[in-house]
């Protein structure tokens, strides 16, 4: 009796539980966003996914950061770490404990620390360190929706649907 309850819980279980991880993983240890801009071309293109982790180690000037600034979201690279003297718009500035100057690698169409009132950015400002990124173009010709649809709604006899949802 006991075996045959589990047998019946277990398949709206699983799905549960892995819904439940799988939020918990993107709230704690992962972030995945969308880039909407080329400040980061060409490192990171227009329309690209990026994947960070929110458990990162130390930084330092190189890394690619996601943080926030103003209330929005933003994704450039660490210029200068704490304690280091970067040349900005002609003039040395050093950057002061646990913050960090950070510039789009394209800086013609940029909005970042040079445009910015305090051109630095606090540690606690800063949301991930960008590990992963890929260009949703290059993505597109693989999984689009409508070859998606394509592969799903190809008949037995090798007919395709036009549109499955026109009945």
């Amino acid at each position: 009796m006991k075996n045959n309850h589990i047998k019946r819980i277990l398949p709206i279980l699983i799905p549960i539980l892995c819904a439940l991880l799988v939020l918990v993983l993107f709230r704690f240890v992962f972030y995945l966003g969308y880039v909407p801009s080329a400040s980061m071309e060409p490192t990171i293109h227009k329309g690209s996914l990026i994947l960070g982790l929110r458990q990162f180690g130390e930084l330092k000037t190189g890394d690619i950061v996601i943080f926030r600034h103003d209330g929005r979201t933003l994704v450039k690279r660490i210029a200068a770490s704490p304690g280091e003297t970067y040349i900005l718009d002609g003039s040395p500035v050093t950057v002061p404990a646990n913050h960090y100057l950070l510039l789009g690698d394209n800086a013609a169409d940029s909005y970042d620390a040079r445009y910015w009132d305090d051109p630095f950015t606090g540690i606690e400002c800063i949301i991930a360190k960008v590990v992963f990124s890929r260009a949703i173009l290059e993505m597109r010709s693989v999984c689009s929706p409508k070859r998606i649809l394509f592969l799903y709604f190809k008949t037995k006899n090798g007919n395709v649907i036009e549109n499955p949802f026109d009945f």
